[in-house]
């Protein structure tokens, strides 16, 4: 049997893609960081690895005509036996299709010796690169490498790069093998070859990972081992069925094996969308199954639409760093229980439960750290009064994290003591420092419907509103400052008007007919339910359930950006008429269409003081005299 490798995760890449200032072809990236310590990783046989800089990326990157302008990381190998060798790869777990570009450049260097190098312009998400192989380590002195990447400006760097992401980790292991490791097999649909076998991802009705002793009678055998041609991973299909409909599919058993000497199936360090798009698998028993190797499981189960339940106990996710989308459109998991998880080292785990819509619960280990964007997305079928927050996280995002999250019982979240991230303040969620409005609980109630954001909040999350029913005036602090351009969250969600900042977080699923401020607010006065500026001249904030005619206040000039919010037009069903006063001489653009689509949409009338000497009406449209 031979020698199993020691696989160590050493690396999260991040990418974000920003605005290019004035220069339409260029593309600017920042790297994404956390953390700049040092880190070292002991290899057996005496080895070791340092990262000098810690495990994330600490720097920006532009294009340059030079590669040791872009973003380096050095590495330094010793060993203190001789005949040591290791690996190093980069696997790449994201990447936008705007990014597969030969602009976009690595480079390995020992010392001031180039090694290899390459670009992405062929590379898809869940390739995995090769950056050094078989590589000695010296016995007694020191080998420095450095790996750069880098946006090369020598050549043409399309504009839609701008805007776009690239995730990569990079792993170091001794050389050799695990015995009965599996090849890199990600399904990327439902209709992809499963694994690389003749049948499709949708004709996966189950799957079990057993022993060699336990061939099933007739099956055929393919080999899927990461050692090509060997069978020390095999996989037997075993008919079973048919779906029901006019194009029936055939459906099969997939039973995996190994030769190794514990039975052992060792999935690859990158396990991307190892199980995604099953769209009738209906049972994974993963007994046999090993991640101990797992550096990345973006998408392990993604889109696995008909799995009910699964034992995810025995999973070992010490070495993973990158778990988003894990779970997105589990839609059939009624519980997703990751309590012996270790997520200790987990830098990305956006959308990971997302759409998983049926599951009642799910529980959180202790160590885990992150609650990302898209986290726990509509899932509503969360069935208890409260949600535990450990004190382990150390970070919240503020984009869609809870919203559409528990059923008709979901009134509080409780945060573990000693968590110095966030806090539970009458059972909402707020930033340690109280500061930002995370989320309110789907069905918390309050006195007279009217819930007063505590003074001191500056930030509400996108969506903080969370599809609660219950509120329908909402008294904004005296430390809050609406943000006019919500601009990022319209493009998120390919809306025609991102509105602001305020109705970002209340968004459409509520019953909020009312803004109000306080009387000694020094930014705005409310009117009639809306949000004007402290002087009253310009409209700041309409609610987007707001009831009745909306009669603008007299004085008011100009009806600023992002007032009104459109989105798809299913706002403002409750208004009956928009009327406005002849003092308006100004109405942001964006605003006119608005009103205008809104008037359209919803068929009710716009009227025009007589006396306005900017705007009239015109086949129910509003238009400059």
């Amino acid at each position: 049997m031979k020698k199993k490798k020691n696989l160590f995760i050493i690396l999260f890449i991040g990418v974000i893609v920003i605005a290019a200032s004035s220069y339409a072809t260029y593309s600017w990236f920042k790297w994404r960081s956390s953390s700049s310590d040092a880190i070292t990783v002991n290899l057996s046989g005496g080895s070791t690895v340092t990262f000098t800089s810690g495990p994330d990326i600490v720097g920006s990157l532009s294009p340059v005509a030079n590669y040791d302008d872009g973003i380096m990381k050095e590495v330094r190998v010793t060993s203190n036996t001789s005949g040591n060798t290791f690996n190093l790869y980069l696997s790449v777990n994201e990447i936008a299709d705007e990014l597969r570009d030969e602009s976009f450049k690595w480079a390995i260097y020992n010392g001031n010796t180039y090694i290899d190098g390459g670009n992405f312009s062929n590379v898809n998400a869940g390739d995995e690169i090769t950056i050094l192989s078989n590589r000695i380590i010296p016995n007694g002195t020191e080998d420095v490498y450095y790996v750069y990447f880098w946006i090369d400006s020598n050549v043409e760097n399309s504009s839609d790069m701008i805007n776009k992401n690239v995730d990569m980790t990079l792993s170091v292991y001794k050389n050799g093998y695990v015995s009965a490791m599996m090849a890199k097999k990600s399904n990327s649909s439902s209709t992809g070859a499963f694994w690389g076998s003749n049948i499709n991802a949708n004709q996966v009705k189950s799957i079990t990972f057993t022993t060699m002793d336990q061939k099933p009678a007739g099956a055929v055998t393919t080999d899927i081992s990461l050692n090509a041609g060997s069978e020390e991973v095999v996989m037997w299909l075993v008919q079973n069925g048919t779906t029901t409909g006019n194009n029936p599919i055939t459906l099969y058993d997939v039973y995996v094996a190994s030769i190794d000497e514990h039975g052992y199936v060792y999935a690859n360090p990158n396990a991307n969308h190892l199980f995604a798009y099953l769209s009738n698998c209906e049972n994974i028993s993963l007994t046999n199954f090993n991640t101990s190797y797992v550096n990345s499981m973006n998408g392990m189960f993604n889109h696995s639409s008909k799995l009910t339940s699964i034992d995810l106990s025995g999973l070992n996710t010490s070495n993973v760093t990158t778990m988003s989308y894990l779970f997105n459109y589990c839609s059939s998991l009624t519980s997703i229980d990751l309590s012996s998880w270790d997520m200790s080292s987990v830098r990305n785990d956006r959308v990971m439960f997302q759409y998983a819509s049926a599951a009642a619960n799910i529980i959180l280990p202790d160590n885990y750290t992150r609650i990302d964007d898209f986290m726990f997305n509509h899932n509503a079928a969360h069935n208890s009064s409260s949600f535990r927050i450990p004190a382990s996280v150390t970070y919240v995002g503020n984009t869609h994290i809870f919203y559409d999250f528990g059923n008709s019982s979901f009134t509080s979240f409780i945060v573990d003591d000693g968590n110095t991230c966030v806090k539970s303040v009458d059972g909402i969620l707020y930033s340690y420092d109280g500061t930002r409005l995370i989320s309110i609980p789907h069905a918390k109630t309050f006195t007279n419907s009217t819930f007063y954001i505590p003074e001191g909040v500056t930030e509400l999350n996108e969506m903080a509103f969370s599809k609660n029913y219950q509120i329908q005036t909402v008294v904004i602090p005296n430390s809050y400052i609406i943000e006019r351009d919500n601009t990022a969250f319209a493009s998120s969600r390919g809306y025609i008007n991102g509105g602001n900042s305020l109705s970002g977080a209340v968004y459409r699923y509520t019953s909020v007919k009312e803004y109000d401020v306080k009387r000694d607010n020094p930014n705005y006065i409310s009117y009639n339910g809306c949000i004007y500026s402290e002087d009253g001249t310009e409209l700041i904030a309409v609610p987007l359930h707001y009831t009745g005619a909306l009669n603008i206040k007299d004085g008011t000039t100009t009806i600023g950006l992002n007032a009104f919010t459109t989105y798809d037009y299913s706002f403002f069903n409750e208004l009956t008429s928009i009327n406005i006063p002849a003092s308006v001489t100004s109405i942001e653009s964006n605003q006119l269409t608005a009103i205008n689509n809104i008037a359209s949409n919803k068929n009710i009338p716009l009227n025009v003081d007589s006396g306005n000497t900017a705007y009239q009406t015109s086949n129910n449209s509003i238009v400059a005299r």
